[in-house]
């Protein structure tokens, strides 16, 4: 929790002074893939994006599963519906829809680094008609070449500080940066299973909130997640990425439903832990649902009073003390960037998660 609260003023600071356009930032219209999903509560508005890597299981970012406590309920619940294969969001007969029953995030995952930000989803019936994507291995490395042109798709928000998403799924082209500079943007925070992607001299090209858990590709081939950024399209800060090829084991032991051992002493197996998995309960969620349905917890207790609009998950927002750039450790330094829960729809200062607008197109 420190390193999250370290990470909390440059965003603001940035933001502040950033004049960003808009499209995913900078971003076309682009035909549905095959195996692109969109992850939605209720049938609401994306959280999260994905990708299909078999008949039944999704990729995403581990975050999106496990960071906030009302969208893991929601997970839980059995009330996140994937939307996979079709570019218009709101026309739900582009897509096939199915259920997310149960989730697997890496044991090693920290909600306070984004390190091991991976996880793999279940789906509740078979997705025949699409097509899975082919995913990086070890063998791929080439692909990850500084320079390399990559394609990022989603259907986050458009523009930089707005809550808007876009309806129709976007893409931008950009380059992968060498990992000196990617350090040099984010200090001690970027790991070797991590690296950047971006226009690192003057921005306006990038993912953002609602683009976590999507695709970064090469020549179709996926090479990593879409995970956390400094703000969305700012100069010198560019989106960092899972780099896919450092998990193949991981999720091909979760596909098998295999344990996985955690590379640190005190974590426990995957598959094991109730900390690092989820199966849903049956909540008679109709999987062609299009209303954000306003309900309660499993408790009874009221979670919203009034109509919630507009909810997109972040791509993480880090903020952090770079290049003489100041950040404090107290919570009220973030007043200008609260984070809402996708539930509540309360503020909550010091974490990084959901935005609340008007869910515009």
């Amino acid at each position: 929790m420190v390193v999250a609260l370290l990470l909390a003023a440059l965003a603001c600071t940035v933001n502040a002074e950033a004049t960003i356009s808009s499209k995913i930032i900078g971003g076309v219209d682009v035909a549905g893939q095959s195996w692109m999903a969109a992850l939605r509560v209720d049938g609401g508005n994306v959280i999260c994006g994905a990708t299909l890597i078999d008949s039944t299981h999704l990729l995403t970012a581990a975050h999106c599963v496990a960071e906030q406590q009302s969208v893991y309920t929601a997970f839980t619940e059995g009330r996140v519906l994937a939307y996979i294969g079709g570019t218009n969001i709101y026309n739900s007969d582009e897509f096939e829809i199915a259920t997310v029953i149960k989730g697997v995030w890496h044991p090693d995952f920290d909600e306070d680094t984004y390190d091991f930000d991976v996880a793999v989803l279940t789906l509740s019936r078979p997705i025949t008609n699409r097509t899975p994507i082919q995913m990086a291995t070890i063998d791929n490395s080439e692909l990850e070449a500084d320079g390399t042109t990559t394609s990022i798709i989603g259907w986050g928000t458009t523009i930089a500080d707005s809550s808007r998403g876009s309806s129709t799924l976007q893409e931008i082209q950009v380059p992968i940066i060498s990992d000196k500079l990617c350090e040099r943007s984010y200090p001690g925070l970027v790991e070797e299973r991590m690296f950047c992607a971006g226009i690192y001299y003057g921005g306006g090209m990038d993912s953002c909130r609602g683009d976590s858990g999507g695709p970064i590709l090469v020549d179709g081939i996926q090479i990593g997640i879409t995970s956390f950024g400094s703000g969305c399209a700012n100069s010198r800060f560019p989106g960092v990425y899972v780099r896919l090829s450092a998990y193949t084991s991981f999720i091909q032991a979760t596909l098998n439903d295999e344990s996985f051992e955690s590379s640190s002493s005190d974590s426990a197996t995957v598959n094991n832990t109730p900390s690092t998995a989820f199966t849903a309960a049956d909540s008679g969620t109709s999987e062609s649902s299009e209303m954000l349905i306003i309900g309660a917890s499993a408790g009874g207790a009221a979670l919203i009073s009034g109509v919630l609009l507009g909810v997109f998950y972040y791509r993480r927002k880090r903020n952090t003390e770079v290049n003489g750039v100041g950040a404090s450790t107290q919570p009220s330094a973030m007043n200008d960037c609260v984070d809402v829960d996708i539930v509540t729809g309360q503020g909550i200062n010091g974490q990084r998660g959901h935005i609340v607008g008007d869910g515009g197109v």
